[in-house]
């Protein structure tokens, strides 16, 4: 404020080019995958019919089977390009699996974990708790303080 809008505009743009030139580099090479993409599909076309026109020419398939042949090449095709966009979101499914299965297998810390078994003299079925307090290793704040109840048998 104040009569510095122009140098806030420019300070602003100047740390949006590094990011532009980024965005304009992958859009690039975007779209000379799609185009690379593109380009073998229609290869595979032609190469198709071709190889469909040279088998029909020689006798060895009827026009049916070509064509059949033909469809069921360029469906196969088609399936295996569409599977392929799925694989980077592949990658990150595999990233978060190992992710989870690392937290899972983390060892816990919880203090006060007593290593010795507490036997039981007398059970009647009837449980207290007394001034029970309760906070999570890692907060400051308690959640239960000084709760106290009975849970009556039955």
């Amino acid at each position: 404020s104040f009569g510095q809008e122009k140098l806030i505009v420019k300070t602003y743009l100047n740390f949006l080019e590094k990011p532009k030139q980024m965005a304009k580099s992958r859009g690039m090479k975007g779209g000379f995958l799609i185009g690379v993409a593109n380009f073998l599909t229609f290869l595979v076309y032609a190469v198709t019919f071709y190889a469909g026109i040279y088998f029909l020419k020689r006798g060895d398939v009827g026009l049916t089977d070509m064509y059949l042949s033909i469809l069921a090449l360029v469906l196969s095709a088609f399936g295996s390009g569409t599977a392929t966009q799925f694989m980077p979101d592949v990658g990150a499914a595999r990233t978060a699996a190992t992710n989870i299965f690392n937290l899972l297998d983390a060892p816990l810390f919880i203090e006060g974990e007593q290593t010795e078994k507490m036997k039981l003299e007398k059970f009647e079925g009837r449980i207290d708790f007394i001034n029970v307090s309760f906070r999570y290793p890692t907060r400051p704040n308690y959640i239960l303080k000084k709760l106290s109840f009975s849970i009556s048998p039955g």
